[in-house]
Parts: C-alpha cells; sequence; structure tokens
C-alpha cells in the first residue's frame, strides 16, 4: 500500500522539495558563516587594540618604575613626573606592601593619604609582589569620585626585591571610547569582560551595563582563547557571538550580533520553501484521495480480518490484489493460531506460578515467626543475664552485711555480761548496717530514685574545697588541679551527693593512676542548642544552658569493651573486695537525677575524662545556715511522738531509740489505730509513720490525720521512693511535712523532730 502511495508523492513533492530545501540551505549557511566570520575578525580588532593600549600603560609604568627621582628617593620630583604622564581622567598612584599611599597624583604632593581598602586593587597589588611582574585589576569602584576603574600595577625593584606596586587607574569609560570608535553596525554590541567575568567597557549603552557580570554562555566559556557562543546578552536580545581573550591580561573582548539580523536569510528561505511544501502537499493529498478509495475496500477487510483474530472463529486469509495486504492477512492467520496455542501455556504457566507462590510464602513466614522466636528468647536471656548481675551483686554485699549482723548478735546473745565485747560486738554491726545503707544508697542514686536536696553550687567554690580535700586524701603522689573558665554560672544540684560523686570518681582515678599522676577539676559554662550535634554532648542533655564539670586523670585509659560496661551496675576491673562497681552507676543516676547527663571518654594510656552536666541555677548560691535547733532542747521538752509502723520489730526498736533522745513515744501498728487515738483527744505534737503499711499507707494517713489536726507536723519514713512519696513532697500534703529515708540513724531521726517541733511551737503559742 505504501508503495503505491509513495509513487504518486515522491514523483511530485520530493524533486521541487530536495531542490527548495538545498537552495534555503545553502543561503543561509553561507550568510551565517559571513556574519561569524565577520563578527570574529572584530573581534580580534578590538582585542588588539586594547591590548596595545594596555601595553601602552604598562609602558608609562615601567618607565617610571626606573625613575632616577624614585631610585635617590626624590618622591615629590617623582610625584611631579607622574603627574606630568598621568592619563585623562586617570591617576597614577604608588603604595608598599601594606596598601599606604606614598604617591598620588589625585592629590598635591604631602598631602595626608589613605590606605587603600578596595579589594580589586589589594588583589593588583598582591599580584605584583607575588609574580614580580605587571598585573591588571579587576573593575572596582574608586573611593573618591565613585567612578568604575581599572588598574595596571606594576613592581618597583630595589636591590633585586619588589618594595612598591606603582599603577595607573584608568576610568572604564576610557575603554569604552576605544569601542565606541569602531563603527558596528545597526543592532551589534562590542563588550570588554574582566577575570570576573564582569563588563568592564561596553558599546552601546556603557554607562548602563558597566559593573554588570557578563551573560551565561560567556561565563560558562572560560578555557578557550577564542570561539563562538550563541546566547542572550545582557540587554535581553538573542544574539550570535565572538569573543577573543588577551593572553597577557586574561580579559575578553566580545561581539554579538542580533538573532534577528542572522535570521533573515532563514525566515526568506522559510517563506519560499514553505509555500513551494504546501502547494506540494496539496497535490499529493488530491493524489493519495484518489488513490485511496480503491485500497479503502481493501484495508477494511483487513481490519475485521485483525479483529477476529484470537476470537472464537478462527479467521481465514485475504485474497487483493495488493501484495502487501496478501501478506499481512496471512500473518495475522498464522498469529491467530500461535495465540490460540499461547493461551493455553499462559493458563499452566499461571497455575504453576500461584503454587511456587503459595509454597514461598509458607517458607517465608516460617522463617519469620522462627526469627522472630529467637529474638525474643535472646531478649529474655540478655534481661536474665542482667538480672542475675544485679541480683548477684547485690546479693553479695547484703549476705556480708547479714553475716555481720548475725554473727555480732549471736555473740551478744551468748556473752551479753561482757559490757566491753558487747559493746565493740554492737559497733561493728552498726558498721555492717552502714555498708548496707550505702549499698542501697547507690542502687537509688543508679535507678534516679534517691531524692535530691538542691540548691544553687557556685562551681569556683565547690572545685576549690573539693581540692583541698583530695589533696590530702589522694596521697602525695596525685597532683590536684583545678581550672574554671571565667563568668561560669552557679549550678542548680544537691551539693552533699555531687560531693560524694566527685569523691568516689576521684578515688578511681587514683587506682588508674596507680597512685601517681594529675587529677584535673574543671568547669565550663556550655549551651546545648535545638539541633545540637550528636557527637558533641550524649544523648542526655535537653537544649538549654549547663555547667560542664569535668574529671580528667593521666591514668592507664580503658579499652573500647570497657569503655562500654563503665557504667553498669556491679561492673568493676578492680579486684574482688575492693570495689562494688556502683561508682559509675551511682554518678549517672544522679546526673540524670539532676536534669543534666554524664559521659566518659577514655582510650589506652590516654587517661580518662567524665563530664558531668547539670543546670544553670536560675538563683546565686546562699551560705550555709547552722542548724536551727539542737536536740538536747527536745530532751527537755518531752513532747509527745506519735509512732506508726506495721513492723513490729523496727516499730520497736524505733520507739526505743526515740526514747533515748528525750521524747514521749505512742507507738502503734497501723494507721486505723492511729487516726482513733487523734480522733480521741490523744495529746500528739508529732506523728511519724511508715509510707508502706497494709490498709491505709502512711501518705494518706498524714493527710487524714492534718486534716483534723492542721497544726501537727509530720515525718514520712520509707525504704524506697515511689511516684506517691514524690507527690507528697511536692505539696500534697498541706501541713508541715518531711520525708525521710530508711535506715536512718537515730540522732538525724530526733534531730529532724526537733526542727519540725520547733516551727510548731510559734504557731501553738
Amino acid at each position: 500500500m505504501w508503495a503505491h502511495l509513495a509513487v504518486f508523492a515522491l514523483s511530485i513533492v520530493l524533486p521541487l522539495w530536495c531542490l527548495l530545501g538545498l537552495i534555503a540551505w545553502t543561503s543561509v549557511r553561507q550568510a551565517r558563516d559571513d556574519y561569524q566570520q565577520q563578527t570574529m575578525v572584530v573581534a580580534r580588532n578590538m582585542a588588539l587594540e586594547l591590548d596595545r593600549e594596555l601595553a601602552g600603560f604598562s609602558g608609562i609604568l615601567s618607565a617610571l618604575a626606573t625613575s632616577p627621582a624614585l631610585q635617590d628617593g626624590d618622591l615629590r620630583r617623582f610625584h611631579e613626573q607622574a603627574v606630568r604622564v598621568a592619563p585623562a581622567g586617570g591617576a597614577i598612584v604608588m603604595r608598599d606592601r601594606s596598601g599606604q599611599q606614598l604617591v598620588s597624583t589625585l592629590f598635591p604632593f604631602g598631602t595626608p593619604l589613605p590606605v587603600t581598602a578596595a579589594a580589586a586593587v589589594r588583589a593588583a597589588d598582591e599580584c605584583v609582589f607575588r609574580t614580580r611582574s605587571t598585573c591588571v585589576s579587576d573593575l572596582y569602584i574608586g573611593t573618591t569620585d565613585r567612578q568604575p576603574y581599572i588598574l595596571l600595577d606594576a613592581p618597583v625593584f630595589r636591590d633585586g626585591e619588589v618594595e612598591f606596586a606603582l599603577n595607573i587607574a584608568v576610568r572604564a569609560q576610557h575603554l569604552a571610547s576605544l569601542l565606541a570608535r569602531h563603527q558596528l553596525p545597526a543592532g551589534w554590541a562590542a563588550s570588554i569582560t574582566d577575570r570576573q567575568h564582569r563588563i568592564v567597557a561596553r558599546s552601546p549603552e556603557h554607562e548602563r551595563f558597566v559593573g554588570s557580570l557578563a551573560n551565561a554562555a560567556l561565563r560558562e566559556n572560560t578555557a578557550a582563547d577564542e570561539g563562538r557562543v550563541r546566547s542572550v546578552n545582557v540587554a535581553g536580545v538573542p544574539v550570535w557571538g565572538a569573543y577573543v581573550r588577551l593572553p597577557a591580561w586574561g580579559w575578553r573582548v566580545a561581539i554579538g550580533v542580533p538573532e534577528e539580523v542572522l535570521g533573515a536569510p532563514l525566515r526568506r528561505s522559510l517563506f519560499f520553501f514553505g509555500a513551494a511544501g504546501v502547494l506540494a502537499i496539496g497535490l499529493s493529498i488530491a493524489a493519495a484521495l484518489l488513490y485511496g478509495r480503491r485500497l479503502a475496500r481493501s484495508i477494511g477487510a483487513l481490519d475485521r480480518l485483525a479483529a477476529a483474530v484470537g476470537g472464537s472463529v478462527a479467521p481465514s486469509a485475504l485474497s487483493t490484489s495488493i501484495r502487501e495486504l496478501d501478506s499481512v492477512s496471512a500473518s495475522l492467520a498464522e498469529a491467530d493460531v500461535r495465540l490460540r496455542a499461547s493461551y493455553a501455556e499462559r493458563d499452566r504457566a499461571q497455575t504453576e506460578l500461584q503454587r511456587l507462590n503459595d509454597e514461598l510464602r509458607a517458607q517465608v513466614e516460617a522463617e519469620v515467626a522462627a526469627r522472630e522466636e529467637a529474638q525474643l528468647q535472646l531478649a529474655q536471656a540478655q534481661r536474665m543475664e542482667a538480672l542475675g548481675q544485679l541480683a548477684g551483686g547485690i546479693a553479695h554485699d547484703f549476705n556480708n552485711v547479714l553475716q555481720a549482723v548475725q554473727g555480732g548478735a549471736r555473740l551478744i546473745q551468748g556473752d551479753a555480761a561482757d559490757e566491753g565485747r558487747v559493746r565493740r560486738l554492737a559497733s561493728m554491726i552498726v558498721d555492717a548496717a552502714s555498708r548496707g545503707a550505702a549499698v542501697t544508697r547507690r542502687l537509688l542514686a543508679f535507678a534516679r530514685r534517691a531524692d535530691l536536696r538542691a540548691e544553687a553550687v557556685d562551681a569556683a567554690e565547690l572545685l576549690a574545697a573539693m581540692r583541698e580535700i583530695l589533696q590530702h586524701t589522694l596521697g602525695t603522689g596525685i597532683e590536684v588541679r583545678v581550672t574554671v573558665s571565667p563568668g561560669v554560672p552557679a549550678f542548680f544540684a544537691d551539693r552533699g551527693q555531687l560531693e560524694t560523686v566527685l569523691v568516689n570518681l576521684a578515688a578511681n582515678a587514683r587506682d588508674a593512676m596507680r597512685g601517681a599522676g594529675a587529677l584535673t577539676l574543671s568547669a565550663v559554662s556550655e549551651t546545648v542548642a535545638m539541633d545540637g550535634d550528636a557527637t558533641s554532648h550524649p544523648p542526655g542533655p535537653k537544649p538549654g544552658t549547663y555547667v560542664q564539670l569535668s574529671v580528667a586523670d593521666t591514668g592507664i585509659g580503658m579499652d573500647a569493651s570497657t569503655l562500654a560496661r563503665a557504667a553498669e551496675p556491679f561492673f568493676t576491673t578492680k579486684a574482688r573486695g575492693q570495689g562494688t562497681g556502683l561508682g559509675l552507676a551511682m554518678a549517672r543516676g544522679f546526673a540524670e537525677q539532676s536534669g543534666g547527663a554524664l559521659h566518659i571518654e577514655s582510650a589506652p594510656s590516654c587517661g580518662t575524662t567524665v563530664r558531668i552536666w547539670l543546670p544553670v541555677a536560675q538563683h546565686a548560691p546562699v551560705g550555709v545556715h547552722p542548724p536551727v535547733a539542737e536536740t538536747g532542747h527536745v530532751t527537755e521538752a518531752r513532747h509527745r511522738i506519735l509512732l506508726v509502723d506495721d513492723e513490729a520489730l523496727v516499730c520497736t526498736l524505733t520507739a526505743e531509740e526515740l526514747k533515748t533522745a528525750g521524747f514521749n513515744i505512742h507507738a502503734v501498728g497501723s494507721g486505723a489505730e492511729a487516726l482513733k487515738l487523734i480522733e480521741a483527744g490523744e495529746s500528739i505534737d508529732l506523728l511519724i509513720t511508715d509510707l508502706s503499711m497494709p490498709g491505709m499507707d502512711g501518705l494518706a494517713l498524714i493527710r487524714e490525720a492534718q486534716q483534723r489536726r492542721p497544726d501537727l507536723p509530720a515525718i514520712l519514713l520509707t525504704g524506697f521512693a515511689t511516684d506517691r512519696a514524690e507527690l507528697a513532697i511536692g505539696g500534697a500534703v498541706s501541713g508541715s511535712f518531711s520525708l525521710l529515708r530508711k535506715p536512718i540513724e537515730a540522732r538525724l531521726l530526733a534531730e529532724r523532730a526537733a526542727v519540725l517541733l520547733m516551727a510548731a511551737e510559734p504557731s501553738r503559742a
């Protein structure tokens, strides 16, 4: 079919179209080549003229640089010579390496001259001092008349070294006048650009475009010495252009010819070519329509054959007078046979694929289930390992405590008559119980459950006091240093627990240094920004302002595996019996509970640095006040205390200790009994109760008691910290209230009771 139609179309259209196209192409190509060659010639001529102009200025500078007046140091005579040869509208200036102007033809000799600050001028001077040859600057704005200038800079030698930079400042308008002397055709534009691709001079419209960046095409083609580009110039006109580089100066001269000028021959050729094409196409369409009628019937039959392929009825091949149509119809009939066979094969493949997908899904589900089960088992094993390590450490320490307590008690029970021995054994039992209490306090600090009495602390005063303590306790082989940055503010923390943390860290450092080295305590102010880098801060500190305390030693350091476990509870590298492994865990718990963080840095043979971030205090630290009361005052007053504890042994021992301190004690075993006594009008000056009790707990008892007697002070005792105790501290109980931790010495309990009783006396008076 296409062969029949092509005979008519090509016999009419192709010869005419080819002839007209060849003529148009030849005409346009010739005109474009002529214009491009002409622009390149003009650009080269302008570049040569600009090079001669700059070389002339360079010659003036070279002559002045060797002036006898300059060699003799007679700057006045040199100034007179420079004034005579200075270009109109320009200036000659000489500067030293610092940029100080020594001679300037813009001013009379002897006028104080400034230090040149223009970046382009300083860059040209640096080029002269570096290359020891003449350099040209980029375009810059003069400081005196605010006009655009360029600068030619030459070296002044003395004893073989470049001592001064001598330059001629030439107005950009002078270079524009060089371009204007060339009579360019209408619409053409010429420009000079510096090394930064800024227009130094342009013709026409110099004043409008001087200082502007050259178009993108010129900025991108910076490697070649000359070339042709197609772009849009700075005036927004599409142009064909040519550019030439001045090798000695690095500047370029560019000529732009509007595409409107180059496109005029093309438009004329396209007009004639299009008209001939329209005529040829019209004739071709007419011929195709005449012959198409004959083909329509055969194509319609072929269309019906194609629609029947793959249907329920197998189609048969056509027989026409066109060989291509007959071949296509035979191919369609054959394709119908292959298509029916492929349908059957596709159905079999889909069935097999579905079976494989079902098997694969089952295998994946089984693998995922097995992996999840393995991960659960691994997590459980890790939890059990951590729990076993924690329980083992606690059991070890408390077994030692219980061994000492039980052994001492049995010895006292067996030989109670020996008063001296009983006192000595009782003292040993007290020491063992104190060690157990210390382990408990460290565990609470590690779990962030210890109650903190935070206050504003002055970093410089704290570290100075710690230095006095540590200098005598660490040994003569340890040098204790303190560095505090100026202006470090006070921070907010429990001073007592912080001092304990610092002492523990110092003891670890002493062991790591094996008794000889330097220990540095330092404090700096640090702000953690909202987008703070995670590599400079541990994950703990939230955005805010902190005081960073650090303890650095010069010890043996830790490897990566030891450092990773250093803060784990009960992990220690010390020999058995020399460490509990709770020091660093307690320090981390204290820092995080105080609203800060702790980070450890260490490497083998590089020492260890422990950094603690603590929040900045809002108020200045206050001095330490003396105790408000003494226990002896209570002994004389014989105040009556209601003691409540469900543990009979603890209740009895606590009552005996308070009686020894001089109090009258009424002890009961539950909150309900205590409320009955209060409601019955029993005379009570102070309520002391345990927190955890069956039925009514200590917090509820204090609340109910103070509702009945608002002026009744209370002390809550607890062996662990809970959310309810923290709530009470925050004001859940309205009356006079204090929270103390078990175990507590009788002396401390008596002192706290005395403080509350004395505070309550004015309200009762």
